[in-house]
């Protein structure tokens, strides 16, 4: 992560759950059209929303910024004090957006670096703009940050993923953060904790997962002197693994198509990788043949 300038963060979250009226369009959004932030309130009313700790930008010129600015700050205090934000500490979340237009945007939610962003034209920092910076907007977003008590940041960032060796491996994700509509038309946002321990392996040696995971776990197997099962099925897996002093993988099932291009490529497949069926399914002992 210190490569790429972006990390986990200590996420807040509301605690009501309510994210239908909690999440809010980007400030910067329908800033010649105040009847779409007049809906957005009476939408709202009193219940608790990043409404009302930003500052849209069709109200800067209605010459009350800085009562804006004030009330946005006692919320943001009130809203800390009250229990509103529940701290997700040293998090990631995975992201699935799905537009007005159905198509999705998936990513990922963490922190950056702003000592590794410049906006200047011509900047070769290591986080950078796509586009130019509108620099009368600068002095109104200080002023609300300045004395703000939480920070709400909207921006996107775009990474170059080719190969999808940092999005892919997140679609097996699976404690969901949130599921809603989002107001106003747009669309739709499910998001998923990404666990801690995740860890990608580039150039791995061995053709499937399970032949990179067994050749660690055999070597420290022999130095740690602990033991090993092999189960069928993900659900006892996960509760295997959550017992004391334990810890589960899983695996993709294998593609059968695989076998030969992987018993050619690597040898004998690592223990119970061919495998066929959950532990319920396999043979029952039926028939029987006298052999003296």
């Amino acid at each position: 992560m210190s490569k790429t300038g972006f990390s986990a963060a200590d996420i807040l979250l509301p605690s009501n759950g309510n994210y239908e009226k909690w999440a809010v369009v980007a400030c910067d959004q329908f800033t010649s059209q105040p009847e779409y932030w007049e809906r957005l309130e009476k939408n709202v009313g009193d219940s608790p929303s990043t409404f009302r700790i930003i500052l849209p930008e069709a109200q800067l010129s209605d010459g009350h910024t800085e009562e804006h600015i004030a009330k946005i700050n006692a919320t943001m205090k009130q809203y800390l004090e009250d229990g509103v934000f529940t701290e997700h500490p040293d998090t990631m979340i995975y992201l699935e957006r799905v537009q007005s237009d159905g198509k999705v945007r998936k990513g990922l939610i963490g922190k950056i670096d702003l000592e590794e962003y410049d906006y200047s034209v011509g900047s070769t920092s290591l986080v950078r703009a796509t586009e130019g910076t509108v620099l009368d907007r600068i002095p109104p977003r200080q002023a609300v940050g300045r004395d703000a008590a939480v920070e709400l940041p909207h921006v996107m960032l775009l990474i170059d993923d080719v190969d999808n060796t940092v999005i892919g491996p997140l679609k097996d994700c699976t404690e969901v953060v949130y599921d809603f509509d989002l107001m106003e038309g747009g669309g739709h946002a499910k998001a998923w904790f990404v666990p801690e321990g995740f860890i990608t392996i580039p150039n791995p040696k061995a053709q499937l997962e399970v032949g990179t995971l067994q050749s660690f776990l055999d070597k420290y197997i022999k130095e740690n002197g602990i033991g090993i099962d092999y189960v069928h099925g993900d659900e006892i897996t996960i509760e295997l693994g959550k017992k004391p002093g334990c810890m589960a993988f899983l695996l993709p099932a294998m593609d059968k198509g695989d076998l030969f291009k992987s018993v050619i490529n690597d040898g004998a497949l690592p223990r119970k990788t061919f495998s066929m069926g959950h532990a319920e399914d396999k043979r029952y002992y039926i028939e029987a043949r006298k052999i003296k």
